[in-house]
């Protein structure tokens, strides 16, 4: 999985974005030059782009494997809105956990080009999911978003199947390794469908069983655009694999 190439877009005016005014100036100012000595090196690129200002030409934010936990997520609480252009967004496993989540959460509504979201690897649990969920009808241009390895109980699972059509321009959706089982599983799956322009989805290491197998005919006929699937060491059965295959000869199924 990757970023795709994004398209152009001029630039838009967002409404109650942060401009860069003395008092904000002197805040950001103030924070930096507190916390020169500790921020990682690409957050304190953040800030140097701020202060040269440039954030309107930045696209990309790649935090991967950058510890956010505790006090350095207040880092990204501070530069971030300022990076309104931003259409890619790599938080994998950055320890993020559910209190970075609902930190993030709140910044987002300051990204309207955002197509490309990772959470993957960050401890996150139906808090986190909850806060990050609730923010996706204002993820409007959000075609890749990675969720994997992740523990979602029942409860977290059930908030994504609640609010996972709101993502309407979705057309990549990793949940590998999140744990999910059972009937909050099959709810999930029946709310697929309403993702009307997925193309590929892959929760390998899920607990599919009997029941989320015998409704995959059902669900996968109602998504029109789907080109592949990955389903690894789901539980699901051989005969349901054939099954499959028959019935939807142009997905290309990776069972295992």
């Amino acid at each position: 999985m990757g970023c795709t190439n994004s398209k152009s877009v001029k630039p838009v005016i967002i409404e109650k974005a942060k401009l860069t005014t003395s008092n904000e100036a002197d805040k950001v100012r103030e924070y930096y030059n507190a916390n020169e000595n500790i921020l990682p090196n690409r957050i304190r690129e953040l800030f140097q782009r701020y202060f040269m200002q440039q954030t309107s030409v930045a696209s990309v934010i790649d935090l991967k494997f950058i510890n956010l936990s505790g006090p350095q997520i207040k880092s990204l609480e501070i530069i971030l809105p300022f990076f309104t252009q931003i259409r890619a967004m790599n938080l994998w496993k950055t320890k993020l956990g559910n209190e970075g989540c609902v930190v993030l959460a709140k910044l987002l509504n300051n990204f309207p080009h955002l197509s490309f979201l990772s959470l993957a690897d960050n401890r996150i649990t139906y808090q986190g999911l909850t806060a990050i969920c609730d923010q996706f009808s204002n993820l409007k241009e959000l075609e890749i978003l990675e969720l994997h390895v992740n523990p979602f109980d029942s409860e977290a699972t059930h908030v994504l199947a609640m609010h996972i059509g709101k993502l309407s321009k979705l057309r990549i959706l990793c949940l590998d390794e999140c744990e999910m089982a059972g009937d909050s599983l099959k709810e999930f799956m029946l709310a697929l469908p309403n993702v009307k322009e997925l193309e590929r989805i892959s929760m390998d290491y899920n607990f599919f069983g009997e029941p989320v197998s015998n409704i995959l005919v059902n669900v996968l006929n109602k998504l029109k655009k789907l080109k592949r699937m990955s389903v690894q060491h789901t539980g699901i059965t051989p005969v349901i694999q054939e099954a499959l295959r028959k019935v939807f000869p142009d997905v290309l199924f990776t069972f295992n």
